[in-house]
């Protein structure tokens, strides 16, 4: 005689849904919504989304931003930015022939402590080679750094998105050679070591007189 299996109950887990916010660059707009069995199931989920969608400029869709989901309230899920990166598709359209590409990488610690791995792209209006393109990428390096380590993590994602950043640098790296465009290609947080950065005094003079002045 055959023997009857019981019939297990499924549990039905009941998911409520939560308004997904933009970090307060982006005003703290509503971006989209996301379920969840509990709050804290929401917390390290991440969003990918083009840059055009917060900024509704749609010039920079070829910008793509990870948000990162690290607190909730109420029924909002807040973020933060994580990860920015130019797609590659849009870096072609900046190297052209007779141009120069420099390309660098390294982490530097932002004034609350956090570590962000950022990599700049600098594009030469002709072609240049040897001592030039390695003055051109450690001015860069030193620029980027002075900016960075004295700013807090929020204020240096808005000089990224706002492009503040990027017009300050190409301006003084205009001065080494002609530079045809200089981007922030991707910035990360990450948890490896700070860059051992040494800046020129040169450099750091430039940095001192721009802030004396902008304080006048």
């Amino acid at each position: 005689m055959a023997v009857k299996k019981k019939k297990q109950k499924i549990k039905v887990v009941k998911k409520e849904w939560y308004q997904v916010k933009a970090p307060k660059q982006f005003g703290n707009a509503i971006i989209g919504e996301i379920s969840a069995s509990e709050p804290q199931k929401l917390i390290g989920r991440r969003v990918d989304l083009p840059l055009s969608e917060l900024t509704k400029n749609i010039r920079l869709h070829g910008i793509h931003i990870k948000l990162k989901i690290h607190d909730v309230s109420t029924k909002n899920a807040i973020t933060f930015v994580e990860d920015y990166e130019i797609l590659p598709a849009m870096l072609r359209r900046y190297v052209r022939r007779r141009r120069t590409r420099i390309d660098d990488s390294f982490v530097v610690k932002t004034k609350d402590g956090m570590n962000v791995r950022i990599k700049p792209i600098i594009v030469t209006a002709f072609k240049s080679k040897g001592d030039v393109n390695k003055n051109l990428k450690q001015t860069s390096r030193e620029l980027i750094y002075q900016r960075v380590s004295n700013s807090s993590y929020d204020d240096f994602v808005s000089d990224v998105v706002n492009h503040k950043l990027q017009s300050d640098i190409i301006r003084k790296l205009s001065k080494v050679y002609p530079i045809k465009y200089f981007e922030i290609r991707k910035f990360v947080l990450t948890k490896a070591k700070p860059t051992n950065i040494k800046v020129n005094e040169k450099v750091e003079n430039k940095e001192v007189e721009k802030d004396e002045s902008s304080s006048n």
